[in-house]
């Protein structure tokens, strides 16, 4: 019988550390989608100062997230995220509004597909 519960209490506790995770995950890609955006419309409104503003904190948030993200994300994704922030720093330095737009649409996608992998969900579970 207490085998029964010590293993009710890893699962609870799994299922509670997955829990936090997610809800750790949503709060960093929403506070860098809402900077990326945010980049993106300044650019359009050719307020290239504020777009680089804005560009530089998503590259300082990211990387202060950096260490938590490889621990918990595949390689492959933060790298892919990280090249795709340094291209749409090289794209604003250009001001290539078009280029800096879809470079910064692609690494919103890519940003929300890690919250998306790791949200609790029937799909994600089985």
């Amino acid at each position: 019988m207490s085998r029964l519960w010590v293993s009710t209490v890893i699962l609870v506790g799994m299922v509670l550390l997955l829990g936090l995770n997610s809800h750790y995950l949503t709060k960093i890609t929403a506070s860098l989608a809402e900077e990326l955006l945010l980049a993106s419309e300044a650019a359009e409104a050719e307020d290239w100062e504020k777009a680089k503003e804005c560009s530089q904190a998503v590259q300082e948030e990211w990387e202060r997230h950096m260490p938590y993200l490889r621990l918990v994300q595949s390689h492959a994704s933060i790298n892919e995220i990280a090249t795709l922030l340094d291209e749409s720093m090289a794209r604003l330095n250009s001001r290539d509004l078009g280029e800096y737009t879809a470079t910064n649409a692609r690494a919103l996608r890519q940003i929300s597909a890690i919250c998306e992998l790791e949200r609790l969900s029937l799909g994600n579970l089985f």
